[in-house]
């Protein structure tokens, strides 16, 4: 049954989800591994056992299927429902094999609704977000494969015609600490919004937990801009999803940070307003997004406007079903006991990094999510830069480390870039992780402290000191 999920779960993405000649993906993690203490759900996550039933499930939907509309109506009631947005309910949901794919809708969107308008896409914590962003933001293949397992040549433009010229803005500076995007943000849109379509990306939950200044979005040229929100983390708050909605922001989200689900499943919440008009667009200028996007992808009142793929994709399928599952099942939790566990585990690794020699917390602790913890690792006295960490980071999760701890694989989030090549690596627990604390009363974290000295050990073994 493994080996049949696990050639499921490679199909449907792209590269990031092959396995390599030591069967990992490039993260450094198995898409099954049962001995796993997983604490990096701002990566990615395995399967586990819970899945099992989820993806059956949703193989069995689709091999049965005589309408594969009708599993993308019920997916996204099913997203709908847990939400529970007040009032809210029009808004329509796109679909995307991972969270990097969702950056190309606003561009998409913006170039149909704008025809013939040089393009501006500005995107605020720049360095925060996934490697691909910015790329896919400028309309560029961001990998070597698309959803439909097809090569297609990474780096290049998607397509002719309009150019989208992208503006990145940093929140940290070069000693890490958190700047305010705000003001460079204004002075961009104001010079730009009189010649140029607009499309400004936030970024609620960043790869360290940033939670950003959403208040941009009551700036008097508001209006003249598309929103875009990324809370690919999931890490949200059900009233925060709704005011964004009310101000006719579109909404990125993903099943397989927070939620756990295996790698990799996005969708995009956009509001009535904005679908409305994307209803009414021209979309023959973008049917070169065929080779990203799939029919399926996108609400069934557009799929006879848009030439995209005609091509469903059940890997991606079973993953929303993952995730979906895995809501439910975390929305049973007592919220008050959710928020103490969540409280106790943070105070309790930052405690320990803090007394620490190998680790350095970073900066802006207090505007982060505490369920992700960001550090920088250090080796007698000498930060690891982006490199160095790209390296560790493989080797510490690639290790078998039964004998001397019983646990065969650990694992954290991947190292994040911050002035050009320094860099961090990332705690960060998700819905499965805690669950488990909430069912069993947990107050040591023996596996979390487990993990941190694993990576101190491992940092002693890799460059041959001893502490």
């Amino acid at each position: 049954m493994v080996s049949k999920i696990e050639k499921l779960l490679q199909k449907g993405c792209n590269e990031r989800t092959y396995l390599n000649q030591d069967r990992f993906l490039k993260y450094g993690i198995a898409i099954h591994s049962p001995d796993l203490v997983n604490r990096g759900s701002c990566t990615c996550s395995t399967v586990t056992h819970c899945n099992y039933e989820s993806i059956n499930k949703a193989m069995h939907e689709y091999e049965s299927a005589t309408n594969y509309s009708d599993l993308i109506r019920k997916r996204s009631r099913s997203i709908k429902r847990i939400l529970d947005v007040p009032n809210m309910e029009k808004y329509m949901i796109f679909y995307a094999p991972s969270g990097t794919d969702l950056s190309y809708y606003p561009g998409i969107f913006i170039k149909v609704l704008h025809p013939g308008r040089p393009i501006l896409n500005v995107i605020t914590a720049a360095d925060e977000v996934g490697g691909g962003t910015g790329i896919a933001a400028e309309g560029i293949y961001h990998g070597a494969f698309n959803q439909f397992d097809e090569e297609v040549p990474k780096g290049s433009k998607i397509s002719g015609g309009t150019k989208i010229k992208v503006h990145g803005i940093d929140i940290r500076n070069r000693h890490g600490k958190l700047s305010s995007p705000i003001e460079d943000l204004r002075a961009i849109v104001t010079n730009y919004v009189d010649n140029h379509a607009i499309v400004v990306n936030l970024t609620h939950c960043s790869k360290s937990g940033i939670e950003e200044y959403l208040e941009v979005m009551d700036e008097p040229w508001a209006d003249k801009v598309l929103w875009n929100i990324d809370m690919c983390q999931f890490r949200y708050d059900k009233q925060v999803i709704s005011d964004l909605l009310s101000k006719n922001a579109m909404i990125m989200l993903t099943g397989s940070k927070f939620y756990q689900s295996p790698p990799f499943c996005g969708a995009i919440l956009v509001p009535e307003t904005v679908y409305g008009d994307l209803l009414d667009a021209d979309w023959s200028k973008v049917k070169m997004y065929k080779s990203v996007f799939s029919k399926y992808d996108i609400p069934a009142e557009l799929r006879m406007k848009v030439d995209f793929n005609l091509q469903f994709n059940p890997s991606l399928h079973a993953r929303w079903q993952c995730a979906i599952d895995e809501m439910e099942r975390y929305d049973k939790l007592d919220k008050e006991k959710v928020a103490e566990k969540v409280d106790l585990w943070n105070t309790k690794m930052l405690r320990f990094i803090d007394q620490s020699r190998e680790f350095e917390l970073m900066p802006g602790l207090d505007r982060t999510c505490k369920t992700i913890i960001p550090f920088k690792v250090k080796v007698n006295g000498e930060y690891l830069n982006l490199d160095q960490l790209k390296k560790f980071h493989y080797k510490l999760t690639t290790q078998d480390y039964t004998e001397d701890f019983g646990q065969k694989h650990i694992f954290v989030g991947q190292p994040v870039r911050f002035n050009n090549n320094e860099g961090f690596i990332r705690l960060a627990i998700g819905s499965k992780n805690i669950r488990q604390y909430v069912t069993e009363d947990e107050y040591v974290f023996e596996d979390d402290i487990m993990v941190m000295q694993i990576i101190q050990k491992q940092l002693q073994v890799q460059y041959a000191y001893v502490d």
